[in-house]
């Protein structure tokens, strides 16, 4: 009897160790593709942030050219308003 039980003792220890064994090897190989995916997800974020400055150089001319516009219109229109009524008054005048 006794010799059955140290089998399966003896049994027992070596799916454990094995099933150690293999975790550890499965957690190593885990943290290495982890390891990888990190270094890409970097490279992205880099690429990405390089792309992120040209829009934003390119939405600063975009907007300071669309402000320049539209001071420019502002002027042109109210010196059309000032015209428009000028020419307004004069007509009321005649009459």
């Amino acid at each position: 009897m006794q010799s059955i039980e140290s089998l399966i003792i003896s049994v027992t220890v070596i799916l454990v160790g094995v099933s150690i064994a293999i975790g550890a090897v499965y957690l190593i190989i885990t943290s290495i593709q982890i390891r990888r995916t990190a270094r890409e997800i970097e490279n992205a974020v880099r690429k990405i942030n390089t792309k992120l400055d040209f829009v934003d150089k390119a939405s600063k001319k975009f907007t300071s050219t669309c402000g320049k516009f539209s001071s420019l219109l502002a002027s042109v229109s109210s010196i059309l308003f000032y015209v428009l009524s000028k020419i307004i008054k004069n007509r009321r005048r005649e009459k």
